[in-house]
């Protein structure tokens, strides 16, 4: 049973020390979300990605939060509380996020020494899965896991924010949309983390940081074969380049 932390905000005059913030939204329900189904018939799965990810937090030095609620956004399905970054968690210089249905593996390095090499670069994802090679072409990124800056979170209003949400929200699982749209309207570019941060189960890479359970996924979820998977890459040296990736001005 997890004790689960929910945000409080804290105004202050003074300036504070910035931290860095890993989350992730897991609202539990006994309706059928049409992107991640019953979350009740996944339970293991879900419990064991926030562990750890609870895990990636403390090795990084980083705080975590769940995010167990509609409360940012009342009345919207839970795959739409992750912009919530957008609207709170200012005190964090930089933050990540992660899908509830994303293992994140012991072998995965430091995100935030990452980020930080990155003078320039602002919003950090994946380029999106090659089963649509549209979105490989106009660069287009999955969300199940971004990190961020606050030199570009800040660039945004909460009107501006909740009225892309609203364009998309009858589409019912294009919440990804609404997000590249928003970090378009900001950034020419991202920087991409590889495909290692974010693998889909069947396709597991030498080299895999991030296992999404995405869609009927799910069904393949198994703790002991990723138990395996970092034992065998325990001790072993791995390094994975970013880059940018530029949208095109099409779009």
């Amino acid at each position: 049973q997890f004790q689960y932390t929910w945000y409080t905000h804290i105004c202050c005059t003074t300036s504070i020390l910035m931290k860095n913030l890993v989350f992730t939204v897991f609202i539990q329900s006994d309706a059928c979300d049409e992107t991640h189904g019953v979350f009740n018939e996944h339970q293991e799965l879900y419990e064991y990605a926030i562990q750890k990810s609870k895990k990636y937090a403390d090795k990084c030095n980083a705080d975590f939060i769940v995010v167990d609620d509609d409360s940012a956004f009342p009345g919207w399905s839970p795959i739409w509380q992750r912009f919530v970054m957008f609207t709170k968690f200012q005190e964090y210089d930089k933050i990540l996020y992660v899908d509830a249905d994303l293992v994140i593996t012991d072998i995965a390095p430091n995100i935030f020494d990452i980020m930080d090499k990155w003078k320039e670069g602002e919003f950090f994802a994946s380029l999106d899965y090659e089963t649509i090679p549209a979105r490989l072409y106009s660069k287009y990124f999955n969300a199940g896991i971004i990190a961020c800056k606050r030199s570009f979170l800040n660039q945004f209003t909460y009107d501006e924010v909740y009225d892309e949400m609203k364009k998309w929200k009858d589409t019912i699982v294009w919440d990804q949309e609404a997000l590249n749209a928003l970090v378009k309207k900001k950034c020419d570019n991202y920087i991409d983390l590889g495909r290692c941060w974010n693998t889909m189960s069947s396709n597991i890479q030498t080299v895999t940081y991030g296992l999404h359970y995405i869609n009927w996924h799910k069904r393949r979820f198994n703790k002991k074969l990723i138990e395996e998977y970092e034992m065998k890459m325990h001790g072993k040296e791995h390094h994975i380049d970013q880059k940018v990736n530029t949208f095109p001005i099409f779009w």
